[in-house]
């Protein structure tokens, strides 16, 4: 048999700890992160074309791509192109430096030397694969450039 005094030792140790216990996995000081949404972003330049192509065009892609929906939701801007933008891809997979085919045809944004444009589109598992493993590119044609003027690497980080 236990001993009273020892009971009632053991029920103040249990009094004592379990606030404690209760308290520390409460810890609001370290929010939960969100590991299915990434930020997005690419510099476009003419220099990133392979090959190179002169033009002194530059462009951004910024946005964000939700992995619980496969939804990738972007913006783009470009300016002095030395002509009207005549087609938009994201290509892959493709590592800096190296052409891949188009992966994605972005459809409906202005036909101007200078512009922007946003939309999203829904990937597959493979698209998404290949575009949070760093593996797509960016880039926009025109008639004196059609292979591509400016190109980008599509850049992911976690939320």
């Amino acid at each position: 048999m236990i001993p009273i005094k020892m009971l009632v030792l053991l029920g103040m140790a249990l009094a004592f700890t379990l606030p404690l216990t209760t308290s520390c996995s409460e810890d609001d000081s370290n929010p939960i992160i969100n590991t299915s949404m990434f930020d997005v972003s690419g510099v476009l330049n003419a220099q990133s074309e392979v090959p190179p192509v002169i033009s002194v065009a530059t462009g951004s892609l910024s946005g964000t791509y939700d992995g619980d929906i496969n939804l990738l939701t972007y913006s783009i801007t470009w300016s002095n192109l030395t002509g009207a933008a005549s087609a938009m891809h994201f290509h892959g997979p493709a590592a800096p430096g190296v052409s891949a085919s188009p992966t994605l045809t972005i459809q409906g944004f202005p036909a101007a030397a200078a512009g922007s444009y946003s939309s999203q589109a829904t990937l597959t598992e493979d698209q998404e694969r290949q575009l949070l493993d760093g593996n797509w590119y960016l880039n926009i044609h025109t008639p004196t450039n059609p292979n591509g003027e400016i190109r980008g690497q599509v850049q992911t980080n976690l939320k």
